[in-house]
Formats: C-alpha cells, structure tokens, sequence
C-alpha cells in the first residue's frame, strides 16, 4: 500500500511543476522571438517621384509655358470650375461733406452693390473644359507685360515655409503681377484682352444704373492698379490643376444725390474694387498612385490607385475600368479592384488597368512582387 504525501511534499512539487512549465513558456517565447528577430525581411524601397517640368530660365519662356498650360485645360479630358469674387472699399473724401450718418447709408448702399455685382458674374461648375467659357487669354504681348519695372514674375518648385523647408515639391507655384498705372499699358487692346478688363469696366456702368434711382455719377476716373496671375501645376502630370486671376482697380467717383436722398448733396468717395476669377481643372485619369507593389501569399487589398470621371457617370453605362493580371497563378484581381496574391514570383507580374470613357482609352500598369520575405 502506497504511503500517502504528506501536505508539506504536495507543495513542493506543485511548486516545481509550476517552475518547470513556466520555464518551458519562456523558452518557447524565447525561441519564437529569436525566430522573429531573425525572420529575413523586405525592405520596400522608397520610390522617388518623377518630375516632369522643368522651370523656363526667362520671363518670355515662363509666360509662354503658363499660357500653353492655360489652354491645354480647355480640352474635353478636362473639367472645369470657375468662381468669382468682389471686394470693396470705400473712402470718403474729408470734403465731401458727407456726415457719419450718411456715410452709413452709402456704405450699406454700396453692399448691396457690391453683391449684385457678384450675381453679375458669370460662375460654373464641373463643365467639360471644351465646353467652359474662358473669360481671359493670357495673349497680352509679353514685351509689354514684361518690360521695365511694371512687373514681378516669380515661379518655383514647391514651396518655402517659415522655416525655410520647401514644401510641396510636387507642384509648381508661379505669380505673375503687373502694375498697370502705366496709362498706355492699361488701355493696350492686348492687355485689356489678356485680363478681361473690357468686362470689368462694365463694373461701373452696372453700379451706375443700380445708383439711378438715389443718385448720378457727375465725375469719375478709373485707375489700373495691379493684376496678378496666380497658378498651380501637377509636376507629376506637367498639367495646370489651377489659375487665379486677380484685378485691383480704383475708382474716384463724385456722387450728386437726387430724391430722398438730396440732402447729402455731392459726395465724393474713393471705390477700391478687388475682382478675383479663379478657374480649378480636374482632369479624367486612371492611374496607379504607386508603381510597384510588394505581397505575402494569401495577402489581399485594394489596389492603390486614382480614377477621375465626372460624378454623375455610370460605371458599366457610361465609363467601364478593368484590371488584368499578366499571370492569375500568381496574382488575381476581382471586379472591386481587390488584388490577391495567389502563390510566390520569380519576377514581377505586371497589372494592367484601363479606363474607357468619352470614346478614350486611359492606361496606367503595375508591377507586383509576391515573396515569402516579410514585407515591411
């Protein structure tokens, strides 16, 4: 008959299994985490973007490519939105006359102009850039834009912040400002064309008539002031993605009040009037945001990539996307775009996509590498 353990010896040697089994624990943790620490990896490379443009060293060069870029955008691979903003200020002579409480009335009067105004121009969004209105032309003769002092053209790659990083590489700023109180540079047909001044000075006939009723414009003088032309373009596509075009105009107007407000008789009043029309581009595409893409077998995931239609079309009806992979063995993508890496490559497998859309075909490939290395 077997002697039973006494208390003391049951404890002991709970104690040493529960030593023993958590020694094997930790040497199990021990062994996967070196099997870890020395599991061979992949180090995915860093792809450096590819630039296509390259600053023009003159002014003459820099105006020409601005305007080529300009005009390319009006195509039908391109939609485009235009907007339109006023601003105003207005100054009254210290002779006039014109007592704070007039000054309010005139002011509140010149609100409601100033937002008629902005109703008067014409705006549009997403229209097909063959079908959009192109208000201004950038045709101006650039010995006139560019000679003298009349002008600052600036135009780089990126962007400077406040401490002196460039950020933004990837797109290419430029401004262009001319100071037009050169009286001969301002009434310049070319000019007047290239900034759609002929439209602005409808300005002042329009402001005239809304004021018919409160009073008549007696005397006034219209100054230039500056023009600016401000861009932005996609140094990956060489395509412009968006254009400025700022007026700075002043206008001395003397006022003679009539009906109600006769009391206030003339009043002479400095009008600065801000115009900016901005033009935005999105271009159809369908490209691969990344140029290469690293897999485990059995990995899956939407493939990186950036398509732009219009938002009203239909996939199937009015645009189809594909995707095809150069080998299903290995790698196969569904009809969502989703990839899966199917087994191990010797050599990467190319995929391609393709969008059919307005009668065009836009393409863009792939390269895919499954490996059994981890990817990091």
């Amino acid at each position: 008959m077997t002697k039973p353990l006494s208390k003391s010896k049951k404890t002991v040697l709970i104690t040493l299994a529960v030593i023993l089994f958590i020694g094997l624990c930790f040497g199990s943790v021990g062994i996967y985490a070196r099997h870890e620490i020395n599991k061979p990896t992949l180090e995915v490379p860093v792809e450096e973007p590819v630039y296509i443009n390259e600053i023009p060293e003159k002014d003459e060069e820099k105006l020409s490519y601005l305007k080529t870029k300009f005009d390319d955008a009006f195509t039908d691979n391109c939609e485009v939105s235009y907007s339109s903003r006023v601003e105003t200020e207005a100054f009254f002579d210290e002779n006039s006359g014109a007592n704070s409480g007039d000054q309010a009335l005139i002011n509140l009067a010149l609100e409601s102009v100033k937002n008629s105004i902005n109703d008067n121009y014409e705006t549009f969004d997403k229209i097909r850039g063959d079908s959009a209105v192109k208000t201004f032309s950038l045709d101006a003769d650039g010995n006139k834009l560019l000679s003298g002092e009349n002008f600052v053209f600036d135009m780089s790659n990126g962007k400077t912040n406040d401490a002196g990083e460039i950020e933004n590489e990837g797109r290419c700023f430029s401004a262009l400002t001319v100071n037009s109180n050169d009286n001969d540079l301002y009434l310049d047909e070319s000019f007047r064309k290239a900034f759609g001044i002929e439209q602005d000075e409808e300005i002042l006939i329009y402001i005239k008539q809304l004021l018919s009723d409160t009073c008549d414009f007696a005397d006034y003088y219209v100054s230039g002031g500056n023009f600016s032309v401000e861009s932005e373009i996609d140094r990956t596509t060489d395509r412009m993605s968006n254009i400025s075009f700022i007026r700075n105009y002043g206008f001395d107007v003397t006022m003679i009040f009539k009906g109600d407000y006769e009391s206030f008789g003339a009043v002479t009043l400095s009008l600065n009037v801000k115009i900016t029309g901005k033009y935005s581009f999105n271009w159809y595409h369908a490209v691969f945001t990344s140029r290469n893409l690293y897999l485990n077998p059995g990995d899956y995931q939407a493939l990186p990539v950036s398509v732009m239609v219009n938002d009203e079309a239909e996939s199937g009806k009015d645009f189809t996307l594909t995707f095809v992979s150069a080998d299903e063995s290995k790698v196969t993508i569904d009809e969502d775009g989703v990839i899966t890496a199917v087994a191990l490559t010797d050599e990467p497998v190319e995929v391609n996509m393709k969008l059919e859309y307005l009668g065009k075909i836009f393409e863009d490939k792939l390269l895919v590498t499954v490996t059994d290395l981890e990817v990091e």
